[in-house]
């Protein structure tokens, strides 16, 4: 490789060595400055030879502590070392239990019958024996002689007997709890007299609010409660043909009716308490022809009151009924209405065409 050196002082020494490593040395005066123009690089040249190694470097510092490393394997187990010297003698134990009893040795011969000796002095007394079982009960003895009468005894204080007042059916309660704090009251629900004369219906409540009737010639006039008395079932007992259209059921026969509320001429039933009343009824016709129909409903003073079933025959009879309650006040008129097309003839017979009623209650 060459190399052209200018120094910009006319003066300067220049020196400039290239030595076969390839390394420029040039040595300028002190204050110049130096200018290297160089060529074009040349190819690269042939690796020169491993150079000489260096001197050791300076021992470095130590370095930290590393983690302990792991556990190595248990060596194998050394020879079995010479037996030690006798100890000394220990200590005496404590005493061992008592051995088990040993066998009874054999019954040695009876010796011969010694003197008898002088009397022994009397004993101290045994201890009280328990008591024997008791005896069976002895006879009974004769019945002694009476007593003489004893004195009379003193007159005793005035106790405070009955209540005085009180009327026929009247009973004697007690006013509270104080003792002979008494007086008469008349028992629940102290109904009326029997009814005896007239011929209407009578009505009674108690101080419970529970209605009774009463009426002459039923019952002996006596008193009953409403809700176990006004029932009443009316049916068709007799060949009947419907006109066409609705008309009241013209029931002829009472099957029960104790009070006689049924009216024949108007066929209705005439209520004789204000309240709720349950009512039922069926229809069946005799043989209609197929198309013909008919229906039931119930009218409280000839005005609808509860509706009830339209059938249309076909080649099996209709039967139909009627259900339900209705709220009433006295002397209210009810009625089973039948309408039908055309004029059908019924059946006649308590189960086929009828009419029941039954007060429930004031609602």
């Amino acid at each position: 490789m060459s190399f052209v050196v200018t120094s910009s002082s006319p003066r300067a020494n220049v020196t400039v060595q290239t030595p076969p490593c390839g390394v420029l040395v040039v040595e300028t005066p002190p204050r110049e400055s130096l200018v290297i123009n160089t060529g074009a690089a040349g190819p690269q040249g042939a690796t020169g030879p491993q150079g000489p190694a260096g001197p050791a470097g300076a021992q470095g510092i130590n370095g930290a502590q590393g983690a302990t490393g792991p556990q190595g394997s248990t060596g194998a187990t050394g020879v079995q070392g010479p037996t030690g010297p006798q100890g000394p003698t220990g200590a005496t134990g404590v005493q061992g239990p008592t051995g088990a009893q040993g066998a009874t040795g054999a019954q040695g011969t009876t010796g011969a019958q010694g003197a008898t000796g002088a009397q022994g002095t009397t004993g101290a007394q045994g201890a009280q024996g328990t008591t024997g079982a008791q005896g069976a009960q002895g006879a009974i003895g004769p019945q002694g002689a009476t007593g003489a009468q004893g004195a009379q005894g003193a007159q005793g204080a005035v106790g405070p007997g009955v209540a005085t007042g009180g009327t026929t059916g009247q009973v004697l309660v007690k006013n509270t709890a104080t003792n002979y704090d008494t007086g008469w009251a008349t028992p629940y629900p102290n109904l009326p007299a029997p009814v005896t004369t007239g011929s209407t219906i009578q009505t009674f409540t108690d101080a419970a609010g529970v209605i009774w009737v009463a009426k002459n010639g039923v019952n002996s006039g006596n008193w009953k409660q409403a809700r176990d008395a006004i029932h009443a079932r009316m049916y068709r007992g007799t060949a009947y043909t419907l006109p066409t259209g609705a008309t009241a059921a013209p029931l002829d026969t009472v099957d029960y009716d104790a009070y006689g509320l049924w009216s024949a001429g108007s066929s209705g039933y005439v209520v004789p308490l204000a309240g709720i009343y349950s009512v039922d009824g069926r229809f069946q016709a005799n043989n209609p022809a197929s198309g013909n129909w008919v229906g039931l409903s119930f009218y409280k003073n000839s005005v609808a009151a509860l509706g009830g079933t339209q059938m249309t025959m076909q080649t099996t009879w209709p039967n139909p009924t009627v259900a339900g309650t209705i709220k009433c006040v006295v002397n209210d008129t009810i009625q089973m209405a039948v309408n039908s097309s055309p004029a059908l003839a019924a059946q006649a017979g308590i189960d086929a065409f009828y009419f029941a009623i039954h007060y429930l209650g004031t609602g």
